[in-house]
């Protein structure tokens, strides 16, 4: 995943293209769609990493959120 600019921002509009960028990374997350053989290797590769403190309550957020929709694929 990753993203790039065609140019470069001025420090006063950086908040108008931030918005602009959440906006589109918002519509562009309805389309995703994962199989279930996706959402396991994604769980084993959390299952298999290290975290540190500060980011503990982000992964078990997001492996909250990747159970629910494994546990809603009907394959």
């Amino acid at each position: 995943m990753g993203f790039s600019f065609s140019k470069k921002v001025a420090a006063k509009d950086a908040s108008t293209t931030e918005a602009i960028q959440t906006t589109e990374a918002s519509s562009n997350n309805s389309e995703l769609q994962l199989n279930r053989p996706e959402v396991e290797a994604l769980l084993v590769m959390i299952k298999e990493s290290t975290f540190k403190g500060d980011q503990v309550e982000h992964v078990y957020n997001l492996v909250f959120k990747l159970q629910e929709y494994y546990k809603s694929l009907t394959d």
